[in-house]
């Protein structure tokens, strides 16, 4: 009866272990049989497939391709641009970031081109000590003798300059260490042979010429390659800043040595012993300096790749260019005059080369400051900021300032404000020309702003003929020149973009 009631058109009811094996996800087939398990198996299997956690890594990029567990598997990828999680190390985005940034060895770089910058700009800016001591114990203390010699400083600031497109061209053709290489034998050379001069046209030859090719060479090259390596990251203008404040490292320690050095020795042996020291310097730099990209090399064969005067076609460009030619013009003023100023005041000459120290070490650390700074605000907002304090630095600090107290204070205030220069040149101009443009950028602003290197000789010349009081118009011509930069900066970042808040 049971079998007749339960015919084909109703199913046995479930067992207990019916309902497990339903709860279990098995089969209700009643037999079970090896077909349907087998079926089961392979099914589970698959799923415990696609809910793996596997992910693949995009070598090219460092990025993960992960996809869900309801997705069809993804294709399987090529070995030569995919692979597996377990190929590669965990940390692979951390450390793709990190070159992005950078790196660990853009550290390196940033290392050997702040020993190039103190070893060149040190005794650029030194320049003073050994000219002083030259015409008082090589060529005869006279007021022709003072102007021949200091000469060798002014044409030394002028081929490093000039020659920024021709070491662009080198650089290019040789190869970044062995254009380092070069520049560290010009620059130690140019300095041993500085001890051995006999006439003053022999500096022209020595510390004008051949330091001057060899610093402009340790300068361009170490600048473009430190911007390469931290293109990315937001940090270009702080690594700018850590690399220009050993110039102001340089003026404060190099004079020190410079002076025992010639009081012990003579000038002959400071000029031979600072070359032999800055030539292991600079060997370090050599091997530290290197391209983040190498296949990114370009090929410059002609003048014409370097210098491309069609940038001037660029109105801001145009604008950024009259920004630095006035800060160039009046940079350098403070450092020339305020020992004379102080002298004249009735102060020592001990405490006038101490205003000079004192400015130097300022500035190293306003120029990581003003990096800093760049990076959260723009280089453009920066450059505004810093030039305008320190034009008024000029105006308000230095005209009131009569005795050493007052001196200290200008020293320290244009010391942090008055360098900020140096240190946005660089990013400023990569923002305006875009990476591909910038090396031939770079040599174009260098060169058209060289002439801006005789802002202390015409500052002289403007005191000459003014009826004011003795150095007032050099406190006005270097505040008023930073100001009109500032302004003109103001310009092109309200070209730019008219919010006045904007970053820049």
């Amino acid at each position: 009866m049971k079998e007749t009631m339960y015919g084909s058109s109703h199913q046995p009811t479930p067992s207990s272990d019916d309902m497990k094996r339903k709860r279990s996800g098995l089969s209700l087939n009643r037999g079970n049989t090896p077909t349907s398990m087998n079926i089961f198996k392979a099914t589970s299997e698959k799923k415990a497939t696609h809910t793996s956690k596997e992910v693949l890594i995009d070598v090219s990029t460092g990025m993960s391709l992960p996809y869900s567990s309801n997705d069809p598997p993804p294709p399987s990828p090529s070995s030569s641009a995919t692979t597996t999680m377990d190929d590669v190390p965990k940390n692979k985005k951390d450390q793709t970031e990190n070159m992005r940034a950078g790196g660990h060895y853009g550290w390196l770089v940033v290392l050997g081109s702040s020993l190039a910058s103190f070893t060149v700009f040190g005794t650029m800016m030194s320049w003073g000590v050994m000219q002083n001591y030259c015409v008082h114990h090589l060529f005869g203390d006279s007021s022709q003798n003072r102007t021949l010699v200091s000469f060798a400083g002014t044409l030394c600031y002028f081929v490093s300059d000039v020659f920024t497109p021709f070491a662009c061209m080198l650089e290019s053709l040789i190869g970044t260490q062995p254009a380092l290489l070069l520049g560290t034998f010009l620059v130690s050379g140019g300095l041993v042979a500085s001890g051995s001069a006999t006439e003053i046209w022999h500096l022209y030859l020595s510390h004008g010429i051949c330091f001057g090719l060899g610093s402009s060479i340790m300068y361009i090259v170490t600048m473009t390659i430190t911007t390469e390596w931290f293109q990315r990251g937001g940090r270009m203008s702080t690594v700018n800043g850590i690399v220009t404040s050993s110039i102001g490292l340089a003026g404060l320690i190099t004079p020190m040595i410079m002076t025992a050095s010639n009081s012990k020795l003579g000038v002959h042996w400071t000029f031979r012993i600072l070359g032999l020291t800055f030539f292991g310097a600079n060997l370090i730099t050599t091997l530290l300096v290197k391209q983040k990209d190498p296949k990114m090399h370009r090929a410059v064969k002609h003048m014409g790749d370097v210098i491309q005067w069609d940038l001037l076609k660029n109105t801001n460009l145009q604008i950024w260019i009259l920004s630095a030619f006035l800060q160039v013009l009046c940079i350098f003023v403070p450092y020339f005059f305020l020992p004379s100023y102080a002298t004249f005041l009735g102060l020592s000459t001990a405490q006038g080369s101490s205003l000079v120290s004192v400015t130097a070490a300022t500035s190293c650390i306003g120029r990581i400051s003003v990096g800093l700074f760049a990076d959260r605000v723009g280089n453009l907002n920066a450059s505004i900021v810093f030039s305008l304090i320190g034009g008024l630095t000029s105006l308000l600090i230095w005209t009131f300032a009569y005795d050493y107290s007052m001196l200290l204070i200008y020293a320290v205030a244009f010391g942090f404000f008055g360098g900020a220069y140096y240190t946005i040149l660089a990013p400023t101009l990569r923002f305006i020309l875009g990476a591909e443009q910038f090396h031939s950028g770079f040599s174009l602003l260098m060169v058209l702003t060289s002439p801006a290197i005789v802002g202390p000789t015409l500052a002289s010349t403007i005191e000459s003929i003014s009826p004011w009081e003795p150095f007032l118009s050099y406190k006005i011509f270097c505040g008023i020149v930073s100001i009109t930069s500032c302004i003109v900066t103001l310009y092109l970042k309200l070209k730019l973009n008219p919010e006045i808040l904007a970053k820049l």
